[in-house]
């Protein structure tokens, strides 16, 4: 039997991605687009909570040596439990939702790709950021199915003068919720 997250909760993706879908490589995003990276960090921290799987917090730790900031991190993984302010470990989908219900029933799921297919049949929108570059992965995005229609949309562009490639950005919202 599958679970369901219910009414209540708000969830939103959010995700860069090439073409393909390649999302990942070895546990790395496989660009440097800092304009992504602050849209990113623009809807996590309004949305204020993320939900990720281990993996993800992983890197996040490596590269920032703590956890992102103004926002309340969920991790799902088989190993690690407990809870802080700002943190919690949980097993499963359901006990993602539970938490992300304490928190307010509003939550950014922000990867990796097992977490990304967990979550999609549930979520509301999609923030995507597609990457116009030619590379292969081991992590990917799962295809968009079902009912979404593209809400916002900006063209391709390198917004910052450090961004590697060009992306463009969409939101996606479901046209409607299966349940």
């Amino acid at each position: 039997m599958t679970e369901y997250a219910d009414d209540d909760l708000e969830f939103s993706i959010v995700v860069a991605a090439t073409e393909g879908g390649v999302i990942g490589n070895h546990g790395r995003m496989p660009w440097r687009i800092p304009s992504d990276l602050r849209r990113f960090r623009d809807i996590t921290t309004e949305i204020g909570v993320v939900v990720m799987g281990r993996k993800t917090y992983a890197t996040i730790l490596q590269t920032l040596g703590h956890p992102l900031q103004d926002r309340k991190s969920i991790v799902l993984s088989r190993k690690a439990t407990g809870r802080t302010e700002t943190l919690a470990f949980v097993s499963d989908f359901k006990g993602a939702c539970q938490e992300a219900r304490r928190l307010g029933g509003r939550a950014a799921i922000i990867g990796g790709g097992e977490i990304y297919r967990l979550f999609l049949p549930h979520a509301l929108r999609v923030h995507m950021t597609t990457v116009y570059m030619d590379v292969s992965g081991d992590t990917t995005f799962p295809t968009l199915t079902g009912q979404w229609r593209c809400a916002e949309w900006e063209s391709a562009a390198r917004r910052d003068v450090r961004d590697e490639f060009l992306s463009s950005y969409q939101v996606y919202e479901r046209v409607s919720v299966q349940h």
